[in-house]
């Protein structure tokens, strides 16, 4: 076996160069990292958009909207019922007293 010793300024500096590489390779992935995930953020929201899917929020106030349309419908229904039944018995008081 052979061995060839390097020069010590070589050595250093290639070993600087080596620190220097791996430190922007881990730069590197980090900016990979945030920026796919940032991409990530941004083409799901595209696809919600263009596949016209609701979210979770939209969801929510989608529900608060149509439960309070449905008191609404109930309230107006009641109302109608009882406004219905008063007629009905004026009307049939009416008649009734139209013949006694």
């Amino acid at each position: 076996m052979i061995i060839i010793n390097k020069d010590k300024n070589q050595r250093t500096e290639t070993e600087a160069e080596l620190k220097e590489l791996r430190k922007r390779l881990s730069n590197l992935e980090k900016d990979n990292d945030a920026t796919s995930e940032k991409n990530m953020y941004l083409i799901f929201d595209q696809l919600i958009k263009d596949k016209q899917l609701v979210t979770k929020s939209e969801l929510n106030r989608y529900e608060q909207k149509m439960h309070a349309l449905l008191q609404e419908s109930q309230l107006k229904l009641l109302k109608w019922i009882v406004g219905t039944g008063i007629s009905t018995i004026g009307a049939i008081t009416a008649i009734i007293g139209l013949f006694y």
